[in-house]
């Protein structure tokens, strides 16, 4: 079950319809595990699914989760081993855990990987013949009713993804390795837990690469052409407190993480409805083709598509500026000053300012170009940019974010 809100409101002087949509709860807070207990009165048996680097373990999240289920007079079972960027093989092999345990609730303990695994898991489960095309495919995705229906809990343990609270996961094709998009409000995780004690032990770089995926959320949210005023307040606000708390964030300031564990929620409600944009769609294929960390490839892109989106909805930027505190006389002057100002993060953050100096080969991009560009256009996050992207666009785009140019076009 999912909460849905459908509002209809004036754009251009037409109605236009938005739908909202988000888990049917959302627990948000430091220290709130607790209040699970009374969620999962019922349930007798609970599958766990952690990932493969074994932090879960060593920082005793698990421990606590597993001791609340026992309160709670639950059995539990614990798969492990979610790769980052888990492939669709790897998915199914997980889920025939679940046909042979017979868990009766489901429940995700990680960061992005690992959610969007258990959603995928979930799926496999309830629909064996289903390929990963067939999820994929808005047309196809399964819709016949289930027996007996699994629901899915999930505790973040980073600070970016949004996972726990959105209908998106992101799996690679084990044949292409690929990164594809399932995108559907069925898989929305029944209940978030957002927890801020869970990421507190989130080593710098990665709290720097989530932090800035979150960012990226809450502007591409704020920047697409499916925003409406459901989202676009939560993608404001959270685009400046993101902003504001990544750094202090990074260097371990307890409040900090505390907030961007919290915003990064808000920007997931934002572009769980609003969708994204150019960054992703080219983050999505770009981290599946060089390996780059999907929150880092997208702050080393997110300059340069704000450069090529203020050619088409400059007052949307100057609005993401004025939210984060930047004055300024006219809307370039404001737009100018914003992209600096994520710059200048990126830089404290030690996210380099180009792809050339995050190692990538020219020639093998360059190469690579046409496969990325088709993946990128078949990607529901390219399709909400308010710019359509060309081919000639995409490579200037990518061009430019290798050598450090400023996007003219």
């Amino acid at each position: 079950m999912l909460f849905a809100v459908r509002t209809i409101h004036e754009e251009k002087g037409e109605s236009v319809m938005s739908v909202f949509f988000s888990p049917r709860e959302v627990i948000w807070g430091t220290d709130v595990l607790g209040e699970l207990s009374v969620r999962l009165r019922g349930f007798r048996k609970a599958a766990i699914i952690i990932g493969a680097s074994g932090s879960v373990v060593q920082n005793g999240s698990l421990e606590r989760l597993c001791g609340t289920l026992q309160l709670c007079g639950m059995s539990y079972v614990v798969i492990d081993g979610i790769r980052a960027d888990p492939t669709y093989k790897q998915v199914c092999e997980k889920a025939r855990i679940l046909t042979e345990t017979r868990p009766d609730c489901l429940i995700a303990l990680g960061g992005g990987s690992v959610i969007d695994a258990a959603k995928v898991m979930r799926l496999r489960h309830l629909y064996p013949d289903a390929d990963l095309y067939t999820l994929v495919n808005p047309q196809t995705f399964p819709t016949a009713a289930v027996e007996r229906p699994l629901p899915l809990i999930a505790i973040p343990t980073t600070s970016g993804t949004g996972s726990e609270i959105t209908g998106g996961a992101v799996i690679t094709d084990d044949e292409t390795m690929t990164k594809l998009s399932i995108s559907n409000p069925a898989i929305i995780p029944e209940l978030a837990v957002v927890d801020a004690s869970f990421a507190a032990s989130m080593p710098r770089a990665l709290a720097a690469n989530t932090g800035m995926d979150a960012l990226t959320h809450a502007i591409e949210a704020y920047l697409s052409i499916a925003s409406s005023p459901m989202t676009d307040p939560l993608a404001l606000q959270s685009s400046a407190a993101l902003l504001r708390a990544i750094c202090s964030a990074v260097d371990g300031n307890a409040e900090a993480r505390e907030q961007m564990h919290l915003y990064q929620a808000m920007a997931a409600l934002a572009f769980g409805s609003a969708g994204l944009g150019v960054v992703h769609g080219i983050a999505h294929a770009m981290g599946a083709r060089f390996h780059i960390p999907h929150g880092r490839c997208n702050a080393i892109l997110l300059p340069y598509a704000l450069e090529y989106n203020a050619k088409k909805v400059p007052g949307r930027i100057a609005a993401l500026a004025r939210a984060a505190g930047i004055c300024a006389e006219d809307e370039r002057q404001l737009c100018s000053a914003y992209i600096e100002k994520i710059r200048a993060a990126c830089q404290k953050l030690g996210i380099p300012a180009t792809l050339q100096a995050e190692g990538i080969d020219w020639k093998e991009l360059q190469s690579s170009l046409g496969t990325m560009f088709t993946f990128a256009q078949r990607d529901a996050c390219t399709y909400c940019n308010p710019r359509q992207v060309s081919l000639e666009d995409f490579t200037g785009l990518i061009t430019c974010a290798y050598y450090g140019n400023a996007v003219t076009f």
